[in-house]
C-alpha cells in the first residue's frame, strides 16, 4: 500500500516535471522562431533598401544569423558573452545604416519598413535576458536538498548561475 502511495507520488513529480519541461521547450522553440522571422523580414526589406547600404545591411544580417545560431555553443560562460557582445555590435552597426538611410530618405516605406525589422530584431535580442534577469522561485526543500547533496547533483550545466541561486544556501543549510 506505502509503495503504491510513492510510485504514485513520483508519477506525480514526473509528470509535472515534464509539462514543465515540454513548456519551457515551447517557449524556447517560439521564441527562435520568432527571432528566424524577425531576421528574414529585415533581410526582405533590407533589399529594397538603396545599393551601398543594401550591401552593408545584407552582410551584416549574414553575420548575426551566424552568431545567434552559434549562441554559446559549445557552452561555456565566456563564449556565450562573447556571441552576446557580437551580436549586440552587429546590432549597432545595422541601427546606423538604418539610421543613415533614414536621413537620406525619411519619408521612403522601404527604409521604415527596415528599421521596424530591426527594431523586431532588438526586441527579441533583449527578450531572453529580461527574462533570465526575473528570479524563478525555488521551493525550499529543493534548495535544501540541491545544497546538501555531492557536487555533481547539485550543478547543473549552467553550474554558475546555480551557484549564484545557492551560494548562501550552501552554507548553512547543511548544518543542521
Amino acid at each position: 500500500m506505502l509503495a503504491g502511495a510513492a510510485l504514485g507520488l513520483l508519477a506525480l513529480f514526473l509528470a509535472f516535471s515534464f509539462s514543465l519541461a515540454l513548456s519551457r521547450f515551447e517557449g524556447r522553440r517560439a521564441m527562435v522562431l520568432q527571432e528566424a522571422n524577425a531576421i528574414g523580414s529585415a533581410a526582405n526589406f533590407a533589399l529594397m533598401l538603396p545599393e551601398a547600404p543594401r550591401q552593408q545591411a545584407l552582410a551584416l544580417l549574414r553575420d548575426y544569423t551566424t552568431v545567434r545560431i552559434g549562441l554559446g555553443r559549445p557552452f561555456s560562460q565566456a563564449k556565450l558573452a562573447q556571441d552576446v557582445a557580437r551580436s549586440v555590435e552587429l546590432q549597432t552597426a545595422l541601427w546606423a545604416i538604418g539610421v543613415s538611410a533614414t536621413a537620406a530618405a525619411p519619408q521612403a516605406l522601404a527604409v521604415y519598413r527596415f528599421v521596424g525589422g530591426l527594431n523586431e530584431m532588438n526586441n527579441i535580442h533583449h527578450a531572453p535576458t529580461s527574462r533570465r534577469a526575473a528570479v524563478r522561485p525555488v521551493p525550499s526543500f529543493m534548495k535544501r536538498w540541491r545544497a546538501c547533496s555531492r557536487p555533481s547533483i547539485a550543478r547543473d550545466k549552467v553550474g554558475s548561475r546555480l551557484d549564484l541561486v545557492l551560494g548562501a544556501t550552501r552554507r548553512g543549510a547543511c548544518a543542521g
